[in-house]
């Protein structure tokens, strides 16, 4: 793509767009994210089957999985990826990636949802419990059925050690191109409303494809610095199309009652004229 420089100011103020849009991209972190997909014949579509999950950033990293119930089980790394495969247990899981040094210690979280029996434990049970020393907890996950959403918001609560951590800088970067800042209150908490930064819409669900947003915050304790991350997807905003749904609706709907009112009024006149007569 060519790119037309009109003059010096112009260079500078473009460069300065571009700094202050996509701050965070520059900086690499350990995040989860959905594996390729590998497409080739007899796919397997079950929904109980099992979900790949790709970790950037992960040499020296160690990854746990998460029941329901609160038990964790080491899962090996294949390159930068793990599949996750069904306990038999309905509901939410995590996924936890966790390096330490000296110095620093980061972690990387993911919530999959794995189809199952109904395991009898609530989502709060999983996201409260303690699974880093710092961590990003989704206050609350999505319910069964329901998903991020563009133009929504979402509340995180930022912890150490299960305690939580006020006036903290936090930000979202989505794969959109969008960056968000924000500082927690005295609870811990950052509420961000999810940007509407899809530049392609279409009617219908399934017609628009999800896309990855990263939350992320850094914490220095005791010559010790943490770095956490929280990734999930977000949808369209629904409302795109349903109002363009509902428009059409209200349009037919003006038509068909213009045509209604405009034969009742020839029949109106039909029957004075014959009265006349």
């Amino acid at each position: 793509m060519k790119i037309k420089i009109i003059n010096k100011n112009s260079a500078v103020l473009a460069g300065l767009m571009l700094c202050i849009s996509y701050p965070v991209q520059t900086i690499a972190v350990m995040k989860w994210q959905p594996a390729p997909m590998k497409h080739h014949k007899g796919m397997n579509h079950d929904r109980r089957a099992g979900k790949s999950f790709q970790l950037t950033e992960h040499n020296g990293a160690k990854v746990f999985f998460w029941k329901p119930n609160l038990k964790s089980t080491l899962l090996p790394l294949d390159n930068d990826q793990v599949k996750v495969k069904s306990t038999g247990m309905d509901n939410y899981h995590a996924l936890v990636a966790k390096r330490r040094t000296e110095k620093l210690t980061e972690v990387a979280i993911r919530y999959p949802y794995m189809r199952g029996k109904p395991s009898g434990f609530s989502p709060k049970t999983l996201v409260g419990g303690v699974k880093a020393s710092y961590e990003i907890m989704p206050s609350p996950l999505p319910r069964e059925h329901r998903r991020y959403h563009a133009a929504r918001d979402a509340v995180f609560v930022i912890r150490h050690e299960g305690q939580p951590i006020p006036k903290i800088s936090v930000s979202l970067t989505t794969a959109n191109g969008t960056t968000l800042n924000e500082i927690s209150d005295r609870n811990g908490a950052v509420r961000f409303t999810l940007p509407d930064d899809f530049s392609e819409t279409k009617p219908g669900r399934r017609n628009n494809k999800p896309a990855e947003f990263v939350v992320f915050s850094e914490y220095s304790s005791k010559g010790h610095q943490y770095k956490t991350t929280f990734s999930d997807k977000y949808h369209v905003d629904p409302r795109h199309w349903k109002s363009t749904e509902l428009g059409t609706m209200v349009l037919a709907f003006g038509f068909i009652s213009g045509v209604v009112i405009t034969r009742r009024s020839r029949k109106n006149s039909n029957k004075t004229k014959g009265r006349k007569s």
